[in-house]
């Protein structure tokens, strides 16, 4: 992940802007052929986005206007060919959908943009968006039930946090199962959970005290003292803050997005959240059976000592011996 104290830039360095004004399918492959999301700059694809949708897109899907509306906004689209990583039930696609963005906040047209990938064609959606805010990844979330649809990396807004992702993100070719290649990058570029107030506390911690000011207010007429100073003081330090922390940011445009869903049963899925509750399964049996084994050689062991230090009760030599060789003195 990107590390902390170099995520909070407040503007973009001329690598991100460079690579906003300058987008191109060869632009997104040089940027991301060092991370190994590539296999080369083959594309299936590339133009405006609402051909691919319509055109090429699952066909038995609907979209509400305000997909339509940001489908047709976004003219400079690529996707790139596909590759195939392992399950229990055969080969899943895998591949990355990459988008230019104008005039919108990133983060929600980062998961507007892969929800609607992942309602046009199945398989593994990695997203690489590019905006004046910065460059996002985002990645499909297989989670049966949950609307959420995938989530985002942290805003990247310059050079050093970029590289601080591909430094991550090269080893993802070493993952032939696609669980385990999902939960890698995952893992890599999910956003930062911040330790701040979540965002009722905050939203309430700012929030303007009016019952305090008509109060005040009421005061000034029935004593005929001036409350304005402190009046004033209330409503300008309790106004909502400039910029909400980024981990808010992502969740507001979550709830916002909610609703925004495939109107079909991804059997993809289901094999998926399956094949991965069996993993876990197996997984705490054998970490159970691995405490179990060392257990009983603890006892074995304690059983052992026991014997041998009642066989020399009689004998504090051998005692002494026992213990200096039991520590290698």
């Amino acid at each position: 992940m990107i590390k902390e104290g170099s995520r909070e830039a407040s503007v973009c360095d001329d690598f991100v802007l460079n690579a906003y004004q300058e987008y191109s399918v060869d632009t997104v492959a040089d940027l991301l052929l060092p991370t190994g999301l590539l296999i080369d700059r083959t594309t299936q694809y590339t133009g405006c986005l609402e051909k691919f949708i319509f055109l090429k897109g699952n066909t038995s899907e609907v979209y509400s206007k305000s997909e339509i509306d940001f489908i047709d906004g976004v003219v400079d689209f690529c996707i790139f060919r596909d590759y195939f990583k392992e399950t229990r039930k055969g080969m899943v696609p895998c591949r990355v959908v990459s988008a230019k963005i104008n005039n919108m906040d990133i983060i929600s047209a980062g998961i507007l943009f892969t929800k609607i990938m992942n309602k046009a064609i199945d398989g593994l959606n990695i997203g690489f968006v590019i905006s004046e805010e910065g460059i996002l990844f985002t990645e499909r979330l297989f989670e049966q039930g949950n609307n959420i649809g995938c989530f985002v990396s942290n805003l990247i807004k310059t050079e050093e946090q970029y590289d601080e992702v591909v430094a991550e993100l090269i080893f993802g070719d070493l993952y032939d199962s696609l669980i385990d290649y999902y939960s890698y990058i995952k893992n890599v570029i999910h956003y930062t959970e911040e330790t701040a107030l979540n965002g009722d506390t905050l939203r309430d911690a700012h929030r303007i005290p009016y019952t305090y000011i008509e109060e005040l207010q009421d005061l000034e007429v029935r004593l005929g003292v001036s409350f304005a100073g402190e009046i004033e003081r209330c409503f300008f330090e309790n106004e909502e803050p400039e910029e909400l922390p980024y981990c808010e940011k992502v969740k507001e445009s979550e709830e916002y997005l909610f609703k925004i869903e495939s109107s079909r049963v991804n059997t993809m899925e289901i094999l998926f959240e399956a094949e991965e509750m069996e993993r876990l399964a197996l997984e705490a049996e054998q970490k159970n059976d691995e405490m179990l084994q060392q257990s009983n050689g603890y006892d074995s062991t304690e059983n052992n000592i026991d014997e041998e230090t009642k066989a020399l009760l009689d004998d504090p030599e051998g005692i002494i011996k026992m213990l200096k060789k039991k520590r290698g003195i």
